[in-house]
């Protein structure tokens, strides 16, 4: 059965699941270096790609706050409610590097080099600490959620299986380049767990 109340977080997540990884392997396609560099040069310039990324880090927080606001009745999962809004605020402070872009677009002709690196720097350093804490916290609520949601749940499990594998992924660095196929996925199953209408969310 449908459920009409979540029909707009379903939404977002198909959307979401649409346009992270048209940003993210378009910002990879541009640097065969890695993150660090891809990263850099889309800080040297204001383009359709920033906006995009604004809407992807609004999208995400939407549905990770939704999804808090769903477990918020059941006390066995009062815990994951607290990662999922933890994961909300690091996204915000990642996609806050955005202005990073806006103050070089507009300073960039006048500032010197060396502030102009040093500024770089330091938005690569907040991302990248985003990055480890998305991942650390990510982890936690998947581990959280797979020990505490009840056996019949198994969209919600999937979901954190699916999670915990993104978020490792992600540890690596080195394999980062997998989640561009593997968190659509999981924001799929989450569009599905949206979309169904359960009777109860149980808990064990």
């Amino acid at each position: 059965m449908l459920n009409r109340d979540l029909v707009i977080p379903a939404t977002a997540t198909v959307l979401l699941a649409i346009l992270f990884p048209l940003y993210w392997s378009n910002l990879y396609g541009h640097a065969f270096d890695g993150f660090d560099t891809a990263f850099q040069q889309d800080l040297y310039s204001l383009s359709w790609s920033d906006a995009l990324f604004m809407v992807i880090g609004a999208l995400e927080i939407y549905i990770y706050w939704t999804l808090a606001s769903v477990l918020k009745n059941h006390l066995s999962l009062r815990l994951a409610r607290t990662m999922l809004i933890i994961l909300a605020c690091i996204v915000a402070i990642f996609h806050a590097t955005i202005l990073f872009d806006l103050y070089f677009a507009i300073t960039g002709q006048e500032m010197q080099p060396d502030t102009f690196s040093n500024s770089a720097v330091v938005a690569l350093f907040i991302a990248g600490g985003c990055l480890l804490l998305y991942s650390v916290f990510a982890i936690a609520l998947a581990l959280i959620l797979l020990v505490e949601t009840a056996r019949d749940q198994v969209l919600l499990k999937v979901f954190a299986i699916m999670l915990l594998i993104i978020a490792t992924l992600q540890l690596t660095m080195v394999f980062a380049y997998v989640n561009l196929l593997l968190f659509p996925m999981a924001l799929i199953v989450l569009t599905l767990f949206f979309s169904k209408k359960p009777d109860t969310l149980e808990v064990v």
